[in-house]
């Protein structure tokens, strides 16, 4: 347990006690029966216990005097913040400050409990805990439920206070170490309690038992006994390197001394308390206080000031989120979806060209799917499907404005390849592909799809080295409609010619000097005697206008979600200094 998560339960004095005095009560000055020095009692007829702040010996008030309970000789060592004596304001009521109890856990960490006292409120504590302070007050009607555990509220770990859920933190067990000042119950130093908190910050809730412990036969065990020889059975098997000692009595907490006995816990008592953060700066106006102590990580119940940053990105990421759809739902269904290309294309390998690059050969081919019509300036979004099989394929499509003349290129490729078998089989890639374009002014566009595969190369290879190669290759390059002028007479002429005659007219009605100079693949003769049993296969081309581009608006959405992912490692590593 750290420093600041030990924090105190206040439900030691009696519980019949009322909560409210009728009327105030007149401090009264007593000698100190063990070094004579002066000691004021603030509460006479109230406290129970009274330290000495000479010489640190316990005191029990009785007639007009003050008897010796434990004698003690020493200077009490810890700051108090708020002096004895002090009064302050907190939550409109004015406390004086009565007595401090100096208290601890087993893991080494130390807080600090103000005992507040007013006649008309009767008593608070005032926990400070590595510079954090907690209000708390009893609260008797908080008790065990029926499991015989202290306040659970279901299988979660909560306990329900007032219409608040509060989350179970730790549970630990908490050792008197000093006090001083004057007290209604009888507090001794050593004093041990368990302790369970929840917390939903800023306010807690604390339950601290008291519980004996029996044995299987029914006997009563000390606890503290059994953890002491334990100790020391561990440290003499530690100063005589007794690794096999150790290992055999591996204990390292109070459960596993219980486990090991067999012990029975019964509770005997418990006090409930509630209580609210206070920051520093209030406590320190209240008493009006020069000093303070300095303040370490997070409060037990304080309130993580990263958690509201969290949450308000969170909220702006959702608004925006849910604006965004709308706002994409509304233009998709305004930008009128329409497929306006769908082709099945059936190709074959013995009308491709053969081309070398490095050691990589492959078929380039071209074919011209038709024209689309866009009236208005719009996206669209072209899907190709092929079946492939070890195989790769790339494709260059163009679109040329038949009206201006003006073209534009986009590029796409797919590739499917798998191998192994069993638990070694493998797979990649995939037989689709897509792409969409940028916003297309509105226009007739002549399409055209230039492309490249390994389809069929080896068959092509083997009938060049059977039948030769075209005399005459084309001289027009796949590239070639870009930037000609395309009008339906010239398209309707060009579909009503044979391929050959189709080229040459394009040829001649646009040359293209460097083509001349282009490196040119093998082509397989016109009158190739088997080019019908030549491999082929079917592309299958769609083109849909209207396509919604969000991509800015889900950048500005995967921003935000950033955001949140920053300020919650924030939230979650303050969290953590609880």
């Amino acid at each position: 347990m750290s420093d600041n998560s030990g924090q105190p339960t206040g439900g030691r004095f009696r519980a019949d006690l009322p909560p409210q005095e009728s009327a105030p009560v007149t401090a009264k000055g007593f000698k100190c029966p063990n070094c004579g020095g002066p000691v004021k009692l603030e509460l006479p007829g109230k406290s129970q216990t009274v330290r000495c702040p000479y010489c640190s010996s316990i005191l029990e008030p009785g007639h007009d005097v003050l008897v010796l309970r434990k004698k003690y000789n020493e200077k009490f060592s810890h700051t108090m913040w708020i002096p004895l004596g002090a009064e302050g304001i907190l939550e409109g009521i004015k406390f004086k400050c009565v007595g401090m109890v100096v208290r601890g856990d087993d893991d080494g960490g130390e807080w600090c409990e103000y005992l507040l006292f007013n006649p008309y409120h009767g008593y608070r504590y005032l926990v400070e805990s590595s510079g954090h302070w907690t209000l708390m007050e009893q609260n008797p009607g908080l008790a065990f439920d029926g499991s015989g555990r202290p306040g659970w509220y279901g299988p979660t770990g909560k306990v329900q206070i007032a219409g608040k859920k509060l989350k179970y933190f730790t549970h630990y067990r908490a050792t008197v170490k000093s006090i001083i000042g004057e007290f209604p119950w009888q507090a001794s130093i050593g004093e041990i309690n368990d302790v369970t908190e929840y917390i939903n910050p800023p306010y807690a809730a604390s339950c601290e038992t008291v519980a004996q412990y029996f044995d299987k036969n029914g006997k009563k065990v000390d606890l503290e006994k059994l953890l002491s020889k334990h100790k020391a059975k561990v440290q003499q098997a530690e100063d005589t390197d007794d690794d096999e000692e150790l290992e055999d009595d591996d204990i390292d907490d109070v459960s596993d001394v219980i486990a090991k006995h067999q012990l029975t816990k019964r509770i005997t008592e418990s006090n409930w308390s509630t209580g609210v953060y206070k920051y520093p700066e209030e406590i320190q106006a209240a008493f009006k206080l020069e000093a303070m102590p300095n303040r370490v990580g997070l409060g037990m119940c304080e309130p993580n000031p990263a958690k509201t940053r969290y949450l308000f990105s969170l909220a702006w990421t959702a608004l925006l989120f849910v604006v965004t759809t709308a706002t994409c739902s509304v233009v998709s269904g305004r930008a009128e979806h329409k497929t306006v290309l769908a082709k099945e294309i059936k190709l074959n390998t013995a009308d491709f060209e053969l081309k070398k690059e490095g050691e990589t050969d492959y078929l380039e081919f071209n074919f011209e799917p038709g024209s689309i019509e866009l009236n208005k300036e719009t996206n669209v979004e072209f899907d190709f499907t092929a079946n492939l099989n070890q195989q790769w394929m790339s494709l260059n499509v163009f679109m040329i404005d038949e009206t201006t003349g003006q073209g534009f290129i986009y590029d796409t490729e797919m590739s499917h390849y798998w191998g192994g078998s069993g638990d070694d089989a493998w797979s990649e890639g995939s037989d689709a592909a897509d792409f969409t374009t940028q916003k297309m002014p509105a226009g007739n566009y002549y399409v055209f799809v230039a492309g490249a595969t390994n389809i069929g190369v080896e068959s092509f290879k083997r009938y060049l080295a059977q039948y030769g190669t075209r005399q005459a290759a084309p001289v027009l390059p796949p590239t070639a409609p870009i930037n000609q002028e395309k009008t339906p007479e010239k398209k309707k002429q060009r579909q009503g010619k044979a391929v050959a005659e189709k080229k040459a007219a394009a040829a001649e009605a646009n040359p293209a000097p460097a083509a001349t100079n282009e490196k040119r693949g093998k082509l397989l003769p016109e009158d190739f005697p088997y080019k019908a049993s030549a491999p082929q296969f079917n592309l299958r081309m769609k083109a849909v206008r209207g396509v919604v581009s969000a991509a800015m608006a889900w950048v500005l959405i995967l921003t935000l979600f950033g955001f949140n992912i920053y300020y919650y490692i924030r939230y979650r590593s303050k969290e953590a200094e609880r």
